[in-house]
């Protein structure tokens, strides 16, 4: 039943956001009572979408890795994760920051910073950090946010069917790996 019970709320919680969905409407689609979430979740709301978050985020850093331990150079594994990020199920770090975030308790506020600094930014960062003899001198944190906000905005471009991912991510890695100017 817990495996039911994340499921159904990874949906609601994705799409609608944590505030908005409520227990109620959770329970409604189970077709199940409020308090049967309480025996499985003690915690609540709060309790069900960290769960959904851990759930989801592990297999991303599991995935991430393997693509890290596939790819043969930094490029490859940058446009291999651009390409897998954008296939993913909406999941919007900045939206979650900003629209969730404020909702939850502290304890939870830092659970879920770690969560997706373990899946999704350290991967990355320690990917990069592995070529910094090959990379300017950037701050590697800002150069893995940058890098995450514009597949946010690939990924939403690429679901509204106004690009290919292919294409987005061919031009995206181009301009990221040899600027826009063309050599002289």
């Amino acid at each position: 039943m817990r495996a039911q019970i994340i499921e159904m709320a990874e949906t609601l919680f994705f799409s609608n956001g944590y505030k908005v969905t409520s227990l109620q409407e959770l329970s409604d689609l189970l077709q199940m009572k409020p308090a049967s979430l309480y025996y499985h979740f003690p915690g609540g709301k709060e309790e069900i979408y960290l769960e959904v978050l851990r759930n989801r985020l592990e297999k991303y850093r599991l995935q991430v890795y393997e693509m890290r331990q596939a790819s043969p150079d930094l490029e490859g594994f940058l446009r291999s994760f651009a390409i897998w990020f954008i296939a993913q199920p909406p999941m919007n770090m900045s939206l979650i920051s900003q629209m969730d975030m404020p909702h939850l308790t502290e304890r939870a506020k830092g659970e879920v910073m770690q969560l997706v600094s373990s899946s999704i930014f350290a991967p990355l960062r320690e990917s990069l950090a592995q070529s910094t003899s090959d990379l300017k001198d950037f701050d590697l944190n800002r150069l893995v946010g940058i890098y995450i906000s514009l597949l946010n905005g690939m990924s939403l471009a690429v679901k509204q069917k106004y690009t290919s991912s292919e294409g987005i991510v061919d031009d995206f890695i181009e301009m990221m790996m040899r600027g826009i100017l063309k050599p002289k």
